[in-house]
């Protein structure tokens, strides 16, 4: 089976729906109009029709190949810095969560060590209780007598 005859089995829209991939593209990619997608996207969503109905692009995968080493080959290179980018922004988002992590843990070391009862005397509003808990402490303790 062709890409042309994967058509006249199925529709657009269903064909859009079982890969993800939007009518627009795959409009795109069965006019051969390799100008409206870029490589990576052309080649990546033949791959993916190849393995989701089993047919052979060979032949069209060659003719877009050969279409952006004519029309746009520099964008390999394009690619690789976007890529670099956006890995330099990911590594700050995992250094804060590290930060944030290492923040926590020493929280809950300190609260350990040192025990919560006495973190709660340290704490001026924290420290003496309300009048409330010391009526019912002290009549806790004269039951218990």
């Amino acid at each position: 089976m062709q890409l042309n005859d994967l058509l006249q089995e199925h529709t657009l829209k269903s064909i859009s729906q079982r890969t993800n991939i939007s009518e627009e593209n795959l409009e795109a990619l069965f006019d051969e109009s390799f100008e409206y997608l870029t490589k990576v996207k052309a080649l990546g969503f033949l791959s993916i029709i190849e393995r989701e109905y089993g047919i052979d692009v060979t032949e069209i995968k060659k003719r877009a190949k050969e279409y952006y080493e004519t029309h746009n080959p520099d964008e390999d290179g394009l690619v690789m810095e976007q890529s670099v980018q956006e890995n330099k922004r990911s590594g700050k988002k995992w250094m804060v969560i590290v930060v944030l992590l290492a923040l926590i843990a020493a929280v809950w070391v300190t609260i350990e060590k040192v025990g919560i009862e006495k973190i709660e005397k340290s704490i001026p509003f924290l420290h003496g209780k309300t009048e409330v808990q010391q009526t019912t402490e002290v009549s806790d303790s004269e039951n218990d007598e």
